[in-house]
C-alpha cells in the first residue's frame, strides 16, 4: 500500500490499521503501523534498547539517541540544560533517583 498524504489519508490509514487489528494479530499490526508512521521513533527505540543491553543507558544517552546531532556535543547546550531540568523535576515528582550522566 502506498503512502497517503494529508488528513484524509491519515484517517484512511488509521481505519485500515484498526480493521487489521480487529481481524488478526494485534501486536503485529500495531508494530507495522508504528514502524510505517514513525521510523525515526522505531530507530531511537532500537538504539535505546542496545544501550540498555550494553549497560550504558542513562538520560544523556536518551538525548543522544533521539536528538544527538541537534543537541549534543555543544550543538545546543541551553536545550540540553532545559531538558535535564525537566527530567530532574519529573524524577522528583515520581520519587525516583535521576541517576548520573544526564547530559549528552
Amino acid at each position: 500500500m502506498g503512502r497517503r498524504e494529508g488528513r484524509g489519508g491519515d484517517r484512511a490509514y488509521a481505519v485500515e490499521k484498526a480493521a487489521e487489528l480487529r481481524a488478526g494479530d494485534r501486536a503485529d499490526a500495531a508494530k507495522q503501523a508504528i514502524t510505517e508512521k514513525m521510523p525515526l521513533a522505531v530507530r531511537s527505540c532500537e538504539v535505546w534498547l542496545q544501550l540498555v543491553e550494553d549497560g550504558q543507558a542513562c538520560f544523556g544517552a536518551t538525548i543522544r539517541a533521539i536528538n544527538g546531532p541537534l543537541e549534543c556535543d555543544g550543538a545546543n547546550p541551553s536545550t540540553v540544560s532545559a531538558r535535564v531540568q525537566y527530567y530532574r523535576e519529573y524524577c522528583k515528582q515520581l520519587g525516583v533517583d535521576p541517576g548520573t550522566n544526564l547530559r549528552c
